[in-house]
């Protein structure tokens, strides 16, 4: 009997000291281990007309392109600036994984994971001087997602709704205050500023300017302006399949965008599109974005799916 009891114990003393061990080993868990691994990613943009590379001069002299809409314009830029947010990268399962960005004069994160990024294909010379424009390039997103493969990207052309319309908890983001990107007369940004000069009237720049209308303003408590909701969003969300961040680049064809319109005339309202309804300059473009002109209701054309769009695709570096 004695024997029996020293066995007892002996297995009763063994299971709690096992049970402090576990108890011990969780607690003692460091934040480190608990941690999702992540690494870093960089999504390389590149601007095109056709299969040449937009910039704005070449060797000192202003650079042409050819063979641009309708009539075959050729085309110098003065300005290639356009907003992206909602970056997402995708497994082979569907999984959508939002990509965290760096913080830096180009791009934004903020807390709550609400994020957007200013691609700069500009640098002020050529045509491009004197248009507000800046020296600076940017077009590479950088940022970290979770360890994973992943297959698919997918972004938004243009800002978030409370970042676009929330100028002063943003002040201070390099990225948001660029003078000549602010869409003042609807209290927000312009998503894309792409604009060119037909060589056919040197005279006429042929703007798109992409950005939210019918934007309604109230004024809170404080008498500040703020912006409630806008009729018409124009946010294209855009979906890449087969992209690889290492071996891939997203490839931004201007060539594409305008396939449906004349750049070398304007046929009324402000010069090229500005994303005013009754632009008749605006249908094309609209269009080839995936947008819903026919009905102006700014989504996209089949209930959020722009996939018609034919403004960004998928290349091999």
């Amino acid at each position: 009997m004695q024997n029996k009891t020293i066995l007892v114990s002996s297995i009763l003393a063994a299971s709690l000291l096992m049970s402090g061990c576990d108890s011990d080993s969780d607690n003692n868990d460091t934040p480190e281990q608990n941690e999702v691994a992540t690494k870093s990613v960089s999504i390389d943009f590149r601007a095109v007309v056709g299969d040449t590379e937009v910039v704005c001069s070449e060797n000192n002299v202003t650079k042409l392109y050819t063979n641009v809409g309708t009539t075959n314009e050729t085309v110098s830029f003065t300005d290639f600036r356009f907003f992206v947010s909602e970056v997402y990268m995708l497994k082979a399962d569907g999984t959508r994984v939002a990509v965290t960005l760096q913080n830096n004069d180009f791009q934004y994160q903020a807390a709550n994971g609400d994020h957007t990024a200013l691609l700069d294909f500009e640098d002020a010379t050529g045509d491009c001087v004197e248009r507000g424009n800046t020296p600076e390039l940017y077009t590479t997103l950088v940022g970290t997602v979770p360890e994973g493969e992943y297959v698919d990207l997918e972004f938004t052309l243009g800002v978030p709704f409370a970042i676009n319309h929330d100028k002063d908890s943003y002040v201070d983001v390099k990225a948001l205050n660029q003078p000549n990107m602010n869409w003042s007369w609807q209290a927000g940004r312009k998503f894309t500023k792409i604009e060119v000069k037909p060589q056919s009237d040197p005279s006429l720049v042929w703007n798109f300017h992409l950005g939210s209308t019918g934007c309604l303003a109230n004024e809170d408590t404080n008498n500040s302006v703020v912006t409630s909701e806008c009729a018409q969003a124009n946010r294209v969300q855009i979906s890449l399949q087969n992209f690889d961040a290492q071996r891939d680049y997203v490839r931004v064809n201007y060539q594409s965008l305008l396939s449906l319109n004349d750049v070398s005339q304007d046929l009324g309202g402000a010069s090229g599109c500005m994303s005013a309804l009754i632009d008749p300059e605006c249908e094309g473009i609209m269009s080839n974005l995936g947008l819903d002109m026919a009905n102006q209701t700014g989504e996209c054309i089949n209930d959020g799916d722009c996939s018609s769009q034919q403004f960004f695709g998928v290349a091999v570096k």
